[in-house]
């Protein structure tokens, strides 16, 4: 479960991160 979080989290920064690049 603890992995889960950790790769949800980093992916959403990571999402985060690239559609503030794109902008």
């Amino acid at each position: 479960m603890i992995r889960f979080s950790v790769v949800m989290a980093a992916s959403v920064q990571i999402f985060y991160t690239l559609g503030k690049l794109e902008t």
